[in-house]
């Protein structure tokens, strides 16, 4: 799922993500993962809420929102 993220957990920027689901289990809370395009760390995060336009996640490193369309 690509993902619009406004200040990136690991570069405090705004870009797209490719987000993935965990294949097994997630880290905590969060089930989801994608690779930071600007120093290729990765960035966990968790959906808290979904609708047909916006998808909003919360990333684990500092619990900040993200707004995000599918």
């Amino acid at each position: 799922m690509k993902i619009m993220v406004k200040h990136c957990a690991r570069c405090n920027n705004d870009h797209e993500m490719e987000f993935q689901e965990f294949q097994h289990f997630g880290i905590g809370d969060c089930n989801w993962w994608g690779m930071c395009p600007y120093i290729n760390e990765p960035v966990i995060m968790k959906i808290v809420e979904t609708t047909e336009e916006k998808v909003t996640v919360i990333s684990k490193e500092d619990r900040v929102n993200l707004q995000g369309y599918a």
